[in-house]
């Protein structure tokens, strides 16, 4: 029978430790050992980031990893999870894998446009299939340990919207700070010909739980999320609801990029919160245009943008 140990070597066999790694366009951890709080309204995540730490730098080292999780383990986790949630204010659960791991960190938004919140997503034609908010993993150990860096980096990349009637192109506010952003915004000037319009202010609206990150003496809490546990993906995401002033003649556009080019995924625009849990987009976009709904075929949402819905229907804005 195999000890601990050889577990753990079995599970982590091939990876780079954190201490060796360099920063790259992925740079996620995986975590075997944690701490979960249960707070008045929600979940504090306890995490300690070391140098001993095994990355994950590419989909192919995630591929390899998730053949080796023991899915019974991670299932364990979920009920334990659940458990915990209808325990007392203070409870604690330590939890502490064999053959399991979460991938940390992923964070990212779920956006919210205009006075009447209307959700907007990105479908997804890979796994996992669906309609997904606004997100994406760590890309160094500063995001590791700062989620706000993280989740602000992913809205700014993603989110984009044309203006048809003046032919400009128009970012979130602070998206000219951001490279990736910037080259999509270039891009998409360049496709459609479109000027360069005022950016648009947000605010992130509060979600019930937190997370406690500690790295080689440091300490960040990190409040108002919504912590999700993706099984299947054996990854943590961190959430916030991302509220967006909106005028309705803007048409949403795909600033997500691969190998520097343009995703331009269909973007779902929803009538509220209740038709988010149906599925059912009232328009969907691509390339800045109104398409038809034959475009995407009836979608599930994937499994971080249903956790969301777990959450209030009216979230609070941030401090």
């Amino acid at each position: 029978m195999d000890s601990p140990r050889d577990m753990k070597d079995d599970l982590e066999h091939g990876l780079t430790r954190l201490g060796d790694a360099a920063t790259g366009t992925t740079l996620q951890v995986l975590l075997r050992s944690f701490r979960l709080v249960r707070l008045v309204a929600g979940l504090e995540l306890v995490v300690d980031i070391d140098d001993d730490l095994p990355v994950l730098r590419d989909g192919a080292e995630r591929r390899e990893v998730a053949k080796r999780l023991d899915p019974e383990e991670g299932r364990r986790f979920e009920s334990a999870l659940a458990k915990l949630g209808r325990e007392a204010p203070g409870t604690t659960l330590e939890v502490a894998f064999e053959r399991f791991a979460f991938r940390h960190a992923s964070a990212g938004v779920l956006p919210l446009l205009g006075p009447e919140r209307r959700p907007l997503l990105f479908h997804r034609d890979i796994h996992p299939v669906g309609w997904n908010v606004a997100n994406g993993g760590s890309s160094s150990r500063a995001e590791l340990f700062g989620i706000e860096t993280l989740m602000r980096r992913e809205a700014l990349e993603e989110i984009l919207f044309l203006d048809p009637k003046r032919g400009l192109l128009r970012g979130l506010e602070g998206a000219e700070q951001v490279g990736e952003a910037r080259t999509a915004m270039k891009l998409w000037r360049q496709r459609l010909g479109a000027g360069l319009g005022t950016p648009l202010e947000h605010r992130y609206l509060r979600g019930p739980d937190r997370i406690r990150l500690r790295d080689r003496g440091d300490e960040i809490l990190t409040a108002g999320v919504k912590l999700c546990f993706d099984l299947p993906a054996f990854g943590i995401e961190l959430i916030r609801f991302l509220e967006i002033d909106d005028q309705a003649a803007l048409h949403p556009l795909d600033g997500e990029l691969a190998g520097g080019r343009l995703l331009d995924r269909p973007v779902g625009l929803f009538a509220d919160l209740a038709g988010l849990r149906r599925g059912r987009p009232d328009r969907i976009y691509r390339g800045g245009r109104l398409q038809s709904s034959r475009l995407v075929p009836a979608a599930p949402l994937c499994p971080v943008t249903a956790a969301m819905l777990g959450g209030p229907e009216a979230p609070a804005r941030a401090d």
